[in-house]
């Protein structure tokens, strides 16, 4: 019996959630929100989510968080929620 998996890949989130710039509050086609929604309409039991890195610096959100650690990166939670099968550290991290 013949299987096809899917792929699913994300990259340079750079610690964008919403899809709005943090810095003017604009609407910009960024962020993990946005990309979950295409993500859940997409997989399936056949299908492996993969991100390629600079996913959580590069962002004033981000910035923030490195000057002011958390136990938990909000970032690595919500990727956490949404299942990503592996992930890899950018040039950025």
């Amino acid at each position: 019996m013949k299987k096809t998996i899917r792929l699913l890949q994300t990259s340079d989130l750079h610690g964008y959630i919403y899809p709005r710039s943090y810095s003017t509050m604009q609407y910009e086609n960024i962020g993990i929100a946005q990309i979950s929604s295409l993500i859940n309409k997409y997989r399936n039991e056949n299908t492996i989510l993969i991100d390629s890195g600079d996913t959580i610096q590069g962002s004033p959100f981000t910035y923030f968080l490195s000057k002011n650690p958390i136990k938990i990166n909000p970032i690595s939670s919500i990727m956490n929620y949404m299942k990503y099968d592996y992930i890899t550290i950018g040039n950025h991290e």
